[in-house]
């Protein structure tokens, strides 16, 4: 599945807070993407959102950073957005049906968009944390035809 990560609190946000668009200066896919919290933490994004939003967000500290956080579909793009969480001079990314998950899965992240290792049918996540193709084959995951295959429910 396609992954994008973002700094703290912002990957926070989608999951917590309503934040339904991300900002980049580019497109993001659309579809189901992964999102992964950074190691770095955006004090000053932090206290923006304490003092001029009015969300209670946590300190660096409370949340587990370098992790896989939840998936969300990317449904539109715009440069225009009426959000409040819209910024200027850059891609609106639409986002809808933020899913978190029910624990934080440590990982590691990467500009841009990357792949992980979860299945989009059936959301299948493997216990351990896939780095080769043996650690992927002992953890359930099957590839053939250069494809990853989901042991759980088929689906490629």
């Amino acid at each position: 599945m396609r992954c994008v990560s973002m700094w703290e609190p912002w990957a926070w946000c989608i999951f917590r807070a309503g934040k339904l668009v991300e900002n980049r200066p580019w497109k993001l896919p659309l579809g189901a993407i992964v999102i992964q919290a950074a190691k770095r933490y955006d004090e000053s994004g932090a206290r923006y959102l304490r003092q001029v939003m009015g969300i209670a967000v946590p300190e660096a500290r409370e949340l587990v950073m370098g992790a896989l956080v939840g998936v969300v579909r990317v449904v539109g793009h715009t440069r225009e957005s009426g959000s409040p969480w819209a910024q200027p001079d850059c891609w609106h990314n639409l986002l809808a049906d933020p899913q978190e998950f029910p624990r934080r899965i440590p990982w590691r992240g990467r500009q841009g968009v990357f792949w992980v290792p979860i299945c989009e049918t059936c959301g299948a996540v493997p216990e351990t944390m896939l780095l080769t193709m043996p650690e992927a084959e002992r953890a359930g995951w099957v590839y053939a035809a250069r494809q990853w295959r989901c042991q759980a429910c088929g689906a490629v």
